[in-house]
């Protein structure tokens, strides 16, 4: 796992702003508001910008910016041109389920950019809508109700094939492939099963995405999110916060990329 990891590529002394990572969180909703925040500050640590559209309710955002600064929020006017310039979509943690969402979605994977699924999103699409960019990170359930089969190794091999995208099944073993490749990633503990915990999963996996190629990114971002959590599990048991494992994906990060 950790040559993965090794190819993440890290920025350049002499880069600009932009060159390391362009974001687009399209997120939160009027139930789950904290998803948004959780990935934002994810992200806001690995890529030079973070843009978040958030057209579901006005009170998320304003929310938002009372915690973090971490992020440009973007109107509906500079939408379009948003969408053109950034590297990644990351669509979905905490988001309504309704057909503003769904339509959103379905503009967003028609332009064929590298996009990452989580939660919601995944329950807006049909199959037949995934790309060569799409990276998705269902768990059992999700995955079930998209493909129409269980999460077996077998089942998202073939689903990963089928439609040409790069699958992050989680689980207490995630297992993720591509139309090529596959790998199990063993390793986290029962502390990864709090709310907010596939949020910081999802934003880790498109922060990397950026500038890397899905499947690296999924793998990297796998890997660190367990291993992590198993960091914080020896300090604290399973009673670590969100917060606390976003700080120690950054250090277990830097370790291994020494």
């Amino acid at each position: 796992m950790q040559k993965h990891i090794k190819r993440i590529k890290k920025p350049k002394c002499n880069s600009r702003k932009g060159q390391n990572g362009r974001l687009l969180v399209i997120a939160g909703g009027k139930k789950y508001h904290g998803s948004l925040w959780f990935a934002v500050e994810t992200a806001s640590h690995f890529c030079d910008l973070v843009y978040v559209y958030s057209p579901f309710n006005k009170c998320v955002l304003e929310s938002l910016k009372k915690k973090t600064p971490a992020f440009i929020s973007i109107s509906k006017k500079d939408y379009a041109k948003t969408i053109e310039e950034v590297d990644v979509f990351l669509v979905g943690p905490g988001i309504d389920l309704n057909i503003i969402s769904k339509k959103l979605i379905k503009k967003l994977l028609e332009t064929k950019k590298k996009c990452v699924l989580d939660a919601g999103a995944l329950r807006l699409i049909k199959p037949e809508q995934l790309h060569k960019n799409c990276l998705i990170t269902p768990h059992n359930n999700e995955f079930k109700n998209l493909f129409g089969c269980d999460a077996t190794k077998q089942n998202i091999k073939n689903m990963a094939k089928k439609y040409g995208c790069v699958i992050l099944s989680k689980s207490q073993v995630d297992n993720i492939a591509s139309s090529t490749q596959k790998i199990e990633i063993k390793g986290g503990n029962e502390g990864l099963t709090k709310g907010g915990t596939g949020d910081v999963l999802a934003a880790l996996c498109a922060s990397f995405s950026c500038r890397n190629n899905l499947f690296d990114s999924a793998v990297s971002a796998s890997y660190l999110n367990k291993q992590a959590g198993e960091r914080l599990y020896k300090k604290f048991g399973p009673y670590y916060s969100v917060e606390q494992l976003i700080n120690q994906i950054i250090l277990t990060l830097r370790s291994i990329k020494k």
